[in-house]
């Protein structure tokens, strides 16, 4: 099937690699669309045809537009399910980013006082034990005694320089 530009709809790159092209082109009745797989391949006629309607840099922008929108309507739906199921509220609902620089970490780890009667606190330590237990580099190591001073930590600051030892 011929791409023209009277009956070209969209295009957009339909593998990981993007050496693949879905290009979306109108049929004969009304409303009628079908998809045509393309290879990136500049000799190919497909190719060179879409090429006179569409250039390479903005298949690849429409490519990731098609991207977003699929995740924001995944992300929707995925959020709508979970109200409508009771898993979740929608008062529970919010987006959190934490980013944390290295000179924020080294504050809270080194400069912070904690309160390490606190349940929270001990909670936190507990957590970070496990996951340092799980960094391959202690997980792989036969040293018995660097693990057991890191089970017998009681602060962040002994779980840093025990993780630093290994």
């Amino acid at each position: 099937m011929e791409i023209t530009k009277d009956n070209f709809v969209s295009a957009r790159f339909c593998d990981n690699e993007r050496t693949q092209i879905e290009v979306f082109i109108k049929g004969d009745k009304e409303n009628e669309v079908f998809p045509h797989i393309i290879e990136l391949d500049e000799n190919h006629p497909d190719y060179r045809n879409l090429l006179t309607i569409k250039t390479l840099p903005e298949i690849h922008d429409y490519t990731d537009e098609w991207c977003n929108q699929q995740r924001k309507k995944f992300k929707e739906e995925v959020l709508d399910i979970a109200t409508k199921e009771g898993i979740i509220s929608e008062q529970n609902i919010k987006e959190v980013k934490v980013e944390k620089s290295f000179t924020e970490i080294l504050e809270t780890v080194f400069s912070t006082e904690h309160d390490y009667n606190s349940e929270k606190i001990k909670e936190q330590l507990f957590k970070a034990k496990l996951y340092a237990f799980e960094m391959p580099h202690i997980k792989n190591s036969d040293s018995r005694d660097l693990k057991a001073q890191l089970r017998k930590s009681e602060t962040i600051k002994d779980i840093f320089k025990i993780i630093s030892q290994f």
